[in-house]
């Protein structure tokens, strides 16, 4: 093609939160004049951006404290549930099974810990209209509750999700526009159970899971400047498969996949990644149990020591060095941060068993299945289908909130 499209996201780390639009667009101009692998030196033109703080979270100093779990234990007071991402993750994935844990618990003898009203006409004030006020919002319609009420601040639905649909450019003879998505973005075999769930949203209106860059996808180039220590030449831009071996062959010190021995040593490594994914597997259920999307109870000692700084320490302290350009691509490429900066406990959350054993798979007997997909029609059209027929009020600043008498500020 003699043009294409790009989605660039997370670029700069902004001191403003958000930056104004002005000083958004002045980032953009900088940086991508200063990104080395950017191919299309000022030949180019902005369509749109959006600009969001990013997600609240937890750091480690928060890990240590159990804050998590700290909100968990005072969910349900004054009749209040508190379901942000930042509480569980941050993921489509990881809201809906929060609000799951909060509302509708795996054991029917545990009782919810959200104490609903026993009157479905009750009133119920949801405040904000992002994914997990979406989420909640359909939950309680499929309880029955028939007045609940969505206050948004913004005057649009969806929150963090951006689908940007684009009619050209795109390949020769193809029909259909070209889904441009920031923020939500991806699905894994984790979501297998959600996507089933909301099937009326999704698929039986015609929004299909796509496979992108994997066996049925397109190329996904991985610039290795900087990734790797120097031990055997490595091409400037590599496909993501080969990718992951060469970095294990330089993490663990293995024969790289080159040379008139390539495939003997690609298989070697290939053998240790899914060894290395087995035993990731076995130690996650043993730190997380297998109560999604957390632990009820703080998986301590864990929490406090050096291991759990982050994702990269945490691979590194069990010998795992195989595994960090695989979670580079799974964690820090999908947007959730660099592997040596964000907290092993959210890659421990993020990188389930059910993902990890299924791209252990792979590596030993590939049958080309995608493991991470997209939606065809983009996120915005699963939350457009679940909005329709909500009461949701547009443009409100919410300063208190006034429950059964008592008036909190």
């Amino acid at each position: 093609m003699d043009e294409n499209l790009v989605t660039v996201y997370q670029i700069v780390k902004a001191v403003e939160h958000p930056p104004s639009p002005l000083k958004f667009r002045q980032y953009l101009e900088r940086y991508l004049a200063e990104l080395e692998w950017w191919p299309y030196g000022s030949d180019y033109e902005i369509l749109s951006e959006v600009t969001t703080p990013y997600f609240d979270h937890f750091g480690p100093e928060d890990l240590e404290m159990n804050m998590p779990w700290k909100y968990l234990d005072i969910q349900g007071m004054n009749h209040t549930a508190f379901v942000h991402a930042s509480t569980c993750f941050e993921s489509v994935l990881h809201c809906w099974l929060y609000i799951n844990l909060l509302f509708a618990p795996d054991d029917p003898s545990k009782k919810s810990r959200i104490e609903l009203p026993q009157d479905k006409s009750a009133p119920i004030v949801i405040l904000g209209a992002g994914v997990s006020g979406l989420l909640v919002a359909n939950m309680l319609r499929d309880l029955g509750y028939e007045a609940v009420r969505l206050l948004e601040k913004t005057d649009r639905y969806g929150g963090k999700t951006h689908t940007v649909p684009e009619g050209f450019p795109r390949p020769q003879h193809e029909v259909k526009n070209t889904i441009c998505e920031l923020g939500t973005c991806y699905l894994s075999p984790a979501y297998d159970e959600m996507v089933k769930k909301f099937a009326q949203f999704t698929t039986d209106v015609g929004n299909k899971q796509v496979g992108f860059g994997g066996p049925t996808g397109n190329f996904r180039g991985i610039i290795t400047k900087g990734q790797f220590s120097g031990k055997f030449p490595v091409p400037p831009v590599v496909s993501y498969p080969e990718y992951i071996l060469l970095k294990a062959a330089d993490e663990t010190g293995m024969s790289p996949p080159i040379g008139p021995d390539r495939k003997k040593n690609a298989e070697a490594l290939q053998e240790r990644i899914a060894d290395d994914l087995d035993a990731y597997c076995v130690e996650h259920e043993r730190i997380m149990g297998r109560q999604k999307p957390m632990p009820l109870k703080p998986p301590d000692p864990f929490l406090h020591s050096k291991s759990a700084r982050s994702f990269l320490d945490f691979l590194r302290s069990n010998d795992w060095e195989s595994l960090v350009g695989l979670m580079q691509y799974g964690y820090s490429v999908q947007g959730y941060g660099p592997l040596d900066e964000i907290p092993a406990y959210y890659g421990l959350v993020w990188v389930t068993p059910d993902v990890a054993r299924q791209i252990a798979r792979e590596f030993r007997n590939p049958d080309g299945k995608d493991i991470v997909t997209a939606w065809s029609l983009g996120w915005s059209d699963v939350w457009y289908h679940m909005q329709r027929g909500m009461s949701i009020t547009y443009n409100v600043d919410v300063i208190s909130v006034y429950r059964a008498g008592v008036l909190d500020d």
